[in-house]
């Protein structure tokens, strides 16, 4: 099919055609809102507070009825995967957690010196020696 066509007229609109969805996509970036501090380590030892929005703000997580969120199974999957990340990750406190029908709030405190507390002589063995997981920053612990 290509052969019908003028090799200049495909090359042109190939190229403007990349040009304008590159230029249309580089604005949308450069009007985008920065979600994170530059050059703030996010594992560092202290409280973070996080909000998680569905897109579009569609109410998959539960419902409100009588004044109370009634989770979906969606919102049971949130739930169950909010205290996982407890129990996967030790060196972080799960403080607060609500879960609402289109978003989700919580507070996890990271205590980035918890392998320092917790490395001991144990039965005459050195356990310093074990493997010890790297802190995870709170982008890469809730997926964000």
């Amino acid at each position: 099919m290509l052969k019908f066509f003028k090799k200049e007229y495909f090359d042109n609109f190939t190229i403007h055609g990349l040009a304008d969805r590159n230029r249309n996509f580089k604005m949308l970036l450069h009007n985008r809102k920065r979600l994170r501090l530059l050059g703030f380590n996010y594992s560092s030892q202290r409280y973070y507070f996080f909000t998680i929005v569905v897109k579009n703000h569609y109410p998959s997580l539960g419902i409100i009825k009588d004044k109370c969120v009634h989770l979906s199974a969606n919102g049971i999957i949130a739930r169950e995967q909010w205290h996982w990340l407890g129990s996967r990750y030790p060196y972080i406190e799960l403080t607060s957690f609500v879960i609402m029908p289109d978003h989700v709030h919580g507070i996890i405190y990271i205590n980035s010196v918890y392998y320092n507390k917790n490395c001991e002589v144990v039965n005459g063995l050195d356990h310093s020696q074990q493997k010890i997981e790297k802190i995870k920053p709170l982008p890469e612990l809730i997926g964000a």
